[in-house]
C-alpha cells in the first residue's frame, strides 16, 4: 500500500482520509503509521519526594486527637510495656502517655528510630515484639496537637514543630530519668471539657481489646476477650455475629473500622488474632497485600451467605450482601431467585420473580409513607420502599422519579443475553409508575359524616367530648376546635388546622364500648391539637411534632384520668335529655361515675389506622 502523502498522520487522521476498511487495513495502516516513528532517548528515572513530605505525614495522617494518642500507646506496647496509662488532666493543656516498656536504649536507638521516617522494621532485633508498628510514622501524628518531651531511661528527647520545625532537642543524663518511657505532651490550643470526652471515650473504643492493660485517668479501658460470647474462632481470628448495623474490625485487639453489615451480611465484632496489614492511617484492612483479611473475608462471606440461602426471609443485612455478590458475578440469578430482593414499603419482601409477574409497582420514600401505605394494595399496586433500589447501586432520587427505567436497568443488570437467564424474555412484563403521578391523581378517602349517617351513640360521645373539654388538650393557649363524626378507611382522624377536627365513626364507636376506647379518643385529640397545618392529606410528623406529643402525655398524665372521669358524668346527664332520651349510657359508664378511676387501660386487641392520612 503507498503511503499517505505529507506529513506524519495520527492514527486518528488516517481513519478518517482512508473511509470505510475492513478490520485487517485498519490494522495494517496503525502498523504503518509506528513504523514511522524513531526511538530517540530512553532512561530510567528516580522518585523525588517532597522537602515538606514529612509535614504532611504530620498533619494528614489522622484528624482525631484520640488516634494520635493510640500510636503512642501501640508505640508504647510494641517497645514490651505491660501496661500503658493515658493522662488527661481536665485544664485541658496537655496530656501524658507513661509505660513500663524498653524505651530507648541510648542515642543511637535515638537516632535510628526517632529520628528518621517510614524506617523499615523488618530483620532487627525489634521487630519480632511488634504487633502494630510497621511504617515508623504514626509518632508524628500526635505533632499537630501537641509540643512533646520524650522521657526515656536516661535521655530527654523535645520536639516542637511549631517553633523548631523538623529539629528535636536530645538530652543526656547521667542517671535514669524514668525506666521505660514516659511523654509528656503540651497541647498548642487547650481542649475543651466536651473534646476531652469524647477523646476519653474513643480511647476506650480504639483500644477495646488490646491484652496489654491500658488505663485512661486511672481507669481501665480495656476488656479480656474472654468476657465476649464469640460465635466462632479459627486459627486467624474471634469472631462475634450479631445484627447490629456494623461489623466492628479489630487488629489484635485496637479497633481498625466499622464496616456496614451489607458488606457480609451480618453485624459485630472481627478480632484479628495475627496483624492485619493496614493503610497508613489504620483504618482500613489492605485485602490487596493482606492474604490473613482475604482469609477472614471469604470465611465470613461464606458462613453469612449459606445462612442466608437457608432462610425464607432476609435481614437488610443479608439483602445487600446478596446483591453485593450478585453485582460482584459471585452468585448467579438462578441461586437467588426465589431470594426477597425487594422490600416493599411495608417492609414484606418481594422476589425477582415478582416484579416480572405483571404487578402493578412504584417506589416511594419516607417522605411520602403515609400516603404510600395508603396506595399500597389499593388497585392491585405494590409500593416498594426507596432503599431497596439503593441497596443495588441506584440514587433513592432517581428511582423515586423514574421507578420504571430504575428497575428495568436492574433486572437488564441481571439478565445476560450470555446466558440461559430465568429472566430471558420476562423484563418486558414490570409495570412500573411514577409515585408522582399517582400521589398527584389520589383523590383521598376521608369525608364528613351528616348527622343523620352517624349514630346516636357516635354524636352522644362527640357531644359529650365537646362538653367536658374546657381547654384543647396539648394546646392550651388555642381555642377549641369543633368536632365533626366523619369516615375513612386510612386514617382515625384529621384536621383542617385550625377550626376543626374529624373523628371516624370507627373511633367513636370505640369510646362508647369502653374506657380503653375513650382514653383512646383523647390521645387521637392531642395528636390532632398538635396540627396547626392540615392533616387531611400527606404531610410528614417531624421530630419536634413527635417530642410535643411526647411531652405533653408524659407531664399530664392525669388530665386523661380527669378527662374521663367528667366525660362519663356528662354522658350521663346528656342520657336524659331530650335530644338523647331513648340512648341509655354504656353499663361501663354508670359503674365508672362517681368511682375513683384506676389509672390502667383496657388491654382489649383492636387495630386502628393511624391518627391522621
Amino acid at each position: 500500500m503507498a503511503r499517505l502523502p505529507g506529513r506524519l498522520q495520527s492514527p486518528r487522521t488516517i481513519f478518517r482520509r482512508a473511509g470505510p476498511l475492513c478490520m485487517g487495513t485498519v490494522e495494517s495502516l496503525i502498523h504503518e503509521w509506528k513504523s514511522l516513528m524513531t526511538l530517540l532517548v530512553e532512561s530510567r528515572e528516580n522518585f523525588v519526594v517532597a522537602s515538606n513530605v514529612l509535614y504532611f505525614l504530620i498533619e494528614r495522617q489522622s484528624g482525631e486527637l484520640s488516634r494520635a494518642l493510640m500510636e503512642l500507646v501501640t508505640n508504647s506496647i510494641d517497645g514490651g510495656a505491660t501496661r500503658v496509662d493515658v493522662l488527661l488532666p481536665r485544664s485541658g493543656t496537655g496530656f501524658e502517655v507513661i509505660d513500663n516498656g524498653a524505651g530507648f536504649k541510648d542515642a543511637e536507638e535515638v537516632r535510628a528510630y526517632y529520628k528518621h521516617f517510614a524506617f523499615v522494621h523488618t530483620g532487627d532485633q525489634y521487630a519480632k515484639r511488634r504487633q502494630f508498628g510497621f511504617f515508623g510514622v504514626g509518632r508524628g501524628q500526635i505533632w499537630q496537637w501537641a509540643s512533646t518531651r520524650y522521657i526515656t531511661n536516661h535521655m530527654e528527647i523535645d520536639t516542637d514543630v511549631k517553633v523548631s520545625g523538623l529539629d528535636f532537642t536530645l538530652r543526656e543524663y547521667s542517671t535514669v530519668l524514668h525506666a521505660g518511657c514516659r511523654i509528656v505532651g503540651t497541647f498548642y490550643e487547650p481542649q475543651t471539657p466536651l473534646s476531652l470526652q469524647a477523646t476519653v471515650r474513643e480511647l476506650g473504643k480504639w483500644a477495646r481489646f488490646i491484652e496489654c492493660p491500658i488505663y485512661v485517668n486511672g481507669e481501665l479501658v480495656t476488656q479480656s476477650r474472654s468476657d465476649i460470647a464469640w460465635s466462632q474462632e479459627d486459627e486467624v481470628a474471634h469472631y462475634q455475629f450479631n445484627s447490629d448495623a456494623s461489623l466492628l474490625v479489630y487488629n489484635m485487639g485496637m479497633f481498625v473500622c466499622a464496616l456496614p453489615a451489607g458488606k457480609f451480611g451480618t453485624g459485630g465484632v472481627i478480632l484479628s488474632k495475627v496483624p492485619l496489614a493496614l493503610d497508613m492511617g489504620r483504618t482500613q484492612p489492605q485485602a490487596a497485600v493482606c492474604p490473613v483479611w482475604r482469609t477472614i473475608q471469604s470465611r465470613v462471606r461464606a458462613l453469612h451467605r449459606s445462612a442466608a440461602f437457608s432462610s425464607k426471609s432476609l435481614s437488610d443485612a443479608q439483602r445487600t450482601a446478596i446483591i453485593n455478590g450478585l453485582l460482584a458475578g459471585e452468585l448467579t440469578l438462578a441461586e437467588v431467585w426465589d431470594k426477597p430482593l425487594f422490600v416493599t414499603i411495608k417492609g414484606r419482601g418481594l422476589t425477582v420473580d415478582s416484579l416480572v409477574s405483571g404487578q402493578r409497582f412504584t417506589i416511594a420514600n419516607n417522605d411520602h409513607r403515609v400516603l404510600a401505605d395508603i396506595l399500597h394494595g389499593k388497585d392491585g399496586l405494590t409500593v416498594l420502599a426507596d432503599k431497596t433500589v439503593e441497596q443495588w447501586g441506584l440514587r433513592r432520587s432517581v428511582a423515586a422519579n423514574e421507578p420504571a427505567g430504575a428497575l428495568k436497568k436492574i433486572l437488564l443488570s441481571l439478565a445476560s443475553p450470555l446466558v440461559d437467564s430465568p429472566l430471558s424474555g420476562r423484563v418486558s412484563r414490570l409495570r412500573a409508575e411514577s409515585f408522582a403521578e399517582l400521589k398527584d391523581t389520589y383523590t383521598g378517602d376521608q369525608r364528613a359524616l351528616t348527622e343523620e349517617e352517624t349514630s346516636p351513640a357516635a354524636r352522644l360521645v362527640l357531644a359529650a367530648v365537646e362538653r367536658c373539654l374546657n381547654s384543647p388538650p396539648g394546646a392550651p393557649t388555642e381555642r377549641l376546635r369543633r368536632l365533626v363524626p366523619g369516615v375513612s378507611k386510612t386514617a382515625a382522624a384529621w384536621t383542617d388546622g385550625h377550626s376543626t377536627i374529624f373523628l371516624t365513626d370507627t373511633i367513636l364507636e370505640r369510646a362508647w364500648r369502653g374506657e380503653w376506647g375513650l382514653r383512646e379518643l383523647y390521645r387521637i385529640l392531642v395528636h390532632e391539637y398538635g396540627h396547626t397545618t392540615s392533616s387531611e392529606s400527606e404531610h410528614v410528623h417531624g421530630p419536634e411534632f413527635y417530642q410535643a406529643f411526647h411531652d405533653f402525655m408524659i407531664h399530664n398524665a392525669q388530665s386523661e384520668i380527669h378527662f374521663v372521669r367528667r366525660w362519663c358524668r356528662v354522658c350521663c346527664d346528656l342520657a336524659g335529655t331530650k335530644r338523647f332520651a331513648r340512648l341509655r349510657p354504656p353499663k361501663w359508664v354508670s359503674e365508672f361515675r362517681g368511682v375513683p378511676v384506676d389509672d390502667t387501660t383496657d388491654t382489649e386487641s383492636a387495630t386502628t389506622p393511624a391518627c391522621d392520612a
